[in-house]
């Protein structure tokens, strides 16, 4: 049974007189472990689609449906708890708060908790990706890719199954954004599923499916290599 599955899914923005289809009927069906890249020119809703998957934009028809939870038929606050426990989310931009340290900006999502030891689990996320010797720095002590590899230790720190990230290479040189997408390889291959934007062919290449889109649509689903199940 998929993890995430979509049912014709529609997103339409309006202003004023004016109305704008950003999804225009989208059917996908991811699996658990997958790591699935979507691709496309800008405007093409591949950061809608992604919005939508997160439970941050309900779609204007059709239904998302996570883990058999029909998502968007749940109260308001169940949804909050819903993304907490099940998505981690990546931007392109960091989102870091300056005046925190590292530990501090990892340990924000589980502060509404009522979970113990929230500074360790913040640690240990941290350790995941390789930073738990800079725990203490803010951010602006720390580079571009540390500030991501903060921001994808934040996503972790709850063990979500699901990690959703929208360029998060997008800011980074060549090298970093290789280390940084190496690092979804590795969760990936530690049980998780990544659903990843980029307009990077390169990087896309190296994921599992990617989901190419133009116009709102689901243009073509290519499958480079097996999942690590």
């Amino acid at each position: 049974m998929a993890l995430v599955k979509t049912i014709s899914v529609r997103k339409v923005f309006r202003n004023d007189d004016t109305a704008f289809e950003a999804l225009r009927g989208i059917d996908l069906s991811i699996e658990e472990g997958d790591f699935i890249s979507i691709t496309g020119e800008s405007g093409s809703g591949k950061s809608t689609l992604l919005s939508i998957l997160g439970g941050i934009a309900p779609p204007t028809e059709g239904e998302v449906i996570i883990d058999t939870i029909p998502i968007y038929m749940l109260p308001m606050e169940e949804l909050a708890d819903f993304r907490r426990e099940y998505i981690g989310f990546v931007f392109q931009q960091f989102h870091l708060i300056s005046y925190l340290t590292a530990v501090e900006n990892v340990m924000l999502p589980l502060s509404i908790t009522d979970m113990e030891d929230k500074k360790e689990l913040a640690l240990s996320a941290l350790e995941r990706v390789g930073l738990r010797h800079k725990a203490e720095r803010l951010p602006s002590e720390l580079s571009g890719g540390e500030m991501q590899r903060v921001a994808i230790a934040r996503a972790l720190v709850n063990e979500p199954p699901i990690i959703l990230a929208d360029e998060p290479t997008g800011n980074l040189d060549t090298k970093t954004g290789d280390d940084i997408f190496a690092l979804f390889e590795e969760l990936n291959y530690a049980g998780q599923t990544v659903i990843l934007v980029t307009h990077n062919p390169e990087l896309a290449y190296k994921t599992q499916k990617t989901i190419t889109m133009k116009d709102g649509l689901i243009t073509s689903i290519t499958e480079q290599r097996k999942g690590n199940a």
